[in-house]
């Protein structure tokens, strides 16, 4: 069986306070954590893109040496 908690109400009240600023900071880190996730996310978007376009600027590269001619 459970005993009763008996707290003042001052310490209550200073209690409760000190909760809801952790609830906040909790709120606070996961909100930093979504934006992070989403600037990565964008990252990785840009990287693909990037890649995407190195590889294209490569093939042109290399049919334009195809098509120059060979030296004697």
């Amino acid at each position: 069986m459970k005993a009763p908690l008996f707290v003042k109400m001052e310490n209550y009240v200073e209690m409760t306070n000190i909760i809801g600023e952790i609830k906040a900071k909790i709120e606070d880190a996961k909100e930093s954590l979504r934006k992070l996730e989403e600037a990565k996310q964008k990252e990785h978007e840009e990287i693909k893109k990037w890649t995407f376009e190195l590889v294209n600027a490569e093939k042109s590269l290399n049919r334009i040496c195809e098509q120059l001619p060979k030296p004697e």
